[in-house]
């Protein structure tokens, strides 16, 4: 957390809030998902199923959306405050606060966050859940202008019928997170007035609804003191005072942000290079140990071949050494069928003379 002259505050939410690839993920799933699904269940319930049970899901559908809601929830609260922390740290976010002097807890607020984009996810660092500025009686309106709050004054409107002080806001970085399309054409133009909003089609990391990580830079700025009026006109809304002062907060935003942003370049550069060479070390410490699982594997098996081959050896010596005992009986046992000719033939010799003699 920086900490600059005037009361400037920055906070970085992947410092204050350190965390990893699965916890963000399974936190931008709860938090988008739930969107995704019901704009599909919207679809499957149109296309695919029956009047009468197309007429029970909208009536779920409608009896949810007015059903009212326990700000004071602990579960409610505690599911909240994670998916704010970690979605911080998924992008990450940095809160860029103009004068955190000028802001007190128990005063009420109204947040005029522009722009709208796709879906306004850098709302989480200003929220009270996240921490970096706990202000409970804040309210966040977020409108889908392009430029500066000069383009619009819903907020101011609303401000001056409750006579808060309205604090502009703007994140710089949002536009990135979503890739998107959209048709043409007068027809297109004409429904998307008659609904009062433009659909499109957009798409995140993998065609997903998980956002792309981009980091996301949230300027705050001052307080702007405005007197209630409970019914202002289109003229006391577009006063030029109340102009200009919109215009001068923006400004002022976009200074501190472009200040901080200055300050912070480098730093962002050595952290994208830190992380690049990180990445570039989890792949090579990857390499490296399937090679060493190689080795091993390698190693076993010459073990195992070499094991296999002494026994081999072994057995070849019991055969010869065998082989030798049997060739050394066999030579004796020749002797001795020698020896028992020779001794047969003497046996032999002197029954052939006595038969001559007999004869003669």
């Amino acid at each position: 957390m920086g900490e600059y002259k005037e009361g400037y505050r920055e906070f970085k939410g992947k410092e204050e809030f350190p965390s990893n690839v699965f916890y963000t993920t399974v936190a931008l799933f709860i938090w988008l998902g739930i969107i995704h699904f019901l704009v599909l269940l919207v679809l499957f319930t149109v296309f695919f199923l029956p009047l009468t049970k197309s007429l029970i899901v909208f009536g779920m559908l409608f009896f949810f959306m007015f059903v009212p809601i326990d700000h004071h929830s602990k579960w409610g609260r505690s599911l909240s405050r994670y998916i704010c922390k970690h979605a911080c740290s998924y992008f990450p976010v940095t809160l860029h606060v103009a004068d955190i002097n000028a802001f007190q807890s128990d005063h009420s607020y109204i947040f005029g966050y522009e722009p709208h984009s796709v879906l306004p996810m850098g709302v989480v660092a200003p929220a009270d859940l996240t921490g970096f500025m706990p202000l409970p009686k804040m309210k966040v309106l977020a409108s889908s202008a392009i430029a500066f709050l000069k383009s619009r004054r819903g907020f101011l409107r609303i401000a001056l019928e409750m006579g808060l002080p309205l604090v502009p806001v703007f994140c710089f970085g949002q536009s990135d997170l979503y890739k998107w399309w959209k048709p043409g054409g007068q027809l297109y133009l004409k429904f998307s007035r008659a609904l009062k909003f433009t659909p499109i089609y957009f798409w995140g990391l993998f065609g997903s609804p998980l956002p792309y990580k981009q980091p996301m830079h949230v300027v705050v700025g001052r307080p702007i003191e405005l007197k209630k009026n409970p019914q202002p006109t289109m003229e006391e809304v577009r006063g030029d005072k109340e102009v200009r002062t919109e215009q001068h907060a923006s400004t002022k935003c976009h200074k501190h942000y472009t200040a901080a942003e200055h300050h912070n370049r480098q730093e962002y550069e050595v952290v994208s290079q830190r992380e690049s060479s990180e990445n570039d070390v989890r792949c090579l410490r990857g390499e490296l140990q399937q090679v060493r699982d190689d080795c091993d594997r390698q190693e076993s098996w010459v073990q195992a071949l070499t094991a296999e081959l002494d026994l081999k050896e072994r057995q070849l010596t019991a055969a010869n050494e065998k082989s030798t005992a049997l060739a050394a009986e066999l030579d004796l046992k020749e002797h001795q069928l020698t020896a028992a000719n020779e001794k047969l033939k003497q046996i032999c010799r002197p029954a052939k003379n006595t038969t001559k003699i007999s004869t003669s």
